[in-house]
């Protein structure tokens, strides 16, 4: 089970009825920035220039890359659960905007 899943299925359960694309967005944005985290923190203790600069990961160059970028997150996470609040799909409105002229006879320019 995914973890956009599993959020999914616990606000569910609690009775909120939120829509799921929110849920899911709101799911993948917080998975993905646990990923991006983590990956931080293994390159902080793997790559030996940021290991020389933050040696024990409590050091501000270490706090300063995880507050950018959970920064990042928050704002991308906020402009996508903004997009995906009015619960239309991305392709709704181009597939609406073409069946209303799909009873058109194209033009020709001779």
């Amino acid at each position: 089970m995914s973890s956009s899943e599993a959020g999914s299925t616990v606000i569910r359960c609690n009775g909120y009825r939120f829509q799921r694309p929110l849920i899911n967005v709101i799911s993948a944005v917080i998975s993905l920035y646990l990923n991006v985290f983590v990956l931080i923190v293994q390159a902080f203790l793997k790559i030996p220039a940021l290991k020389e600069i933050a040696p024990t990961q409590n050091d501000p160059p270490f706090k300063f890359t995880q507050i950018v970028v959970l920064s990042a997150f928050v704002v991308l996470g906020i402009l996508a659960a903004l997009k995906f609040r009015s619960g239309v799909p991305a392709g709704a409105i181009a597939s609406t905007e073409r069946d209303l002229h799909k009873d058109e006879e194209p033009t020709s320019n001779s």
